[in-house]
């Protein structure tokens, strides 16, 4: 409990009330299903946005599914990487691997989401099949996503342990990656 309070004051620590406003929202194609989209969070932060995308149900599972997609900035406020988690592992896509502009489709019934990259050839193809959902994000503070979907912790999918809250995939990436505009 107490890691958890913890974890809370460090990610809300990088928040940039300031700078609340929309820099990039990548444009998402999803599945036709009875149980669509129900909507999108927003997480900014100084370095970095999260948007969250909701749904009913994470496949077969009630109670929801939250799915992160992180934009990761440069010190100048350019694109510097795109980050998504597909089955709780972090798939990392710098800017020279992106399209432009930036594009998601969300797969399967658990909403796996895939970034369109120049190195996928079938992305396409697997686009055809989805429907375009136009969006406007609610902005919300971190504490407003349980831990069950920040770290998988007590989520049926998580396999029984917690993984890494998406806030500091992100921030570690930018201080490796993206902070001295590489």
């Amino acid at each position: 409990m107490k890691t958890t309070k913890n974890l809370r004051k460090v990610i809300e620590s990088l928040l940039d009330s300031s700078s609340m406003q929309l820099r990039v929202k990548p444009s998402i194609f999803i599945p036709l299903e009875p149980m669509s989209l129900e909507d999108v969070l927003l997480e900014q932060y100084e370095n970095f946005d999260i948007y969250w995308y909701h749904w009913p149900m994470d496949g077969i599972f009630p109670g929801g599914d939250y799915e992160p997609v992180i934009v990761v900035y440069s010190t100048d406020s350019k694109i510097c990487y795109l980050i998504v988690r597909r089955g709780w592992e972090y798939k990392f896509n710098s800017v020279d691997e992106l399209e432009q502009p930036i594009e998601v489709i969300f797969e399967t019934l658990f909403h796996h989401p895939f970034p369109r990259t120049k190195f996928d050839s079938l992305y396409n193809f697997r686009k055809a099949f989805l429907s375009e959902k136009d969006y406007d994000p609610k902005i919300i503070q971190p504490s407003e996503i349980s831990e069950k979907f920040r770290t998988g912790k007590d989520h049926p999918t998580g396999r029984g342990r917690a993984y890494e809250d998406p806030a500091v995939i992100a921030q570690r990436i930018f201080e490796d990656e993206c902070k001295s505009n590489k």
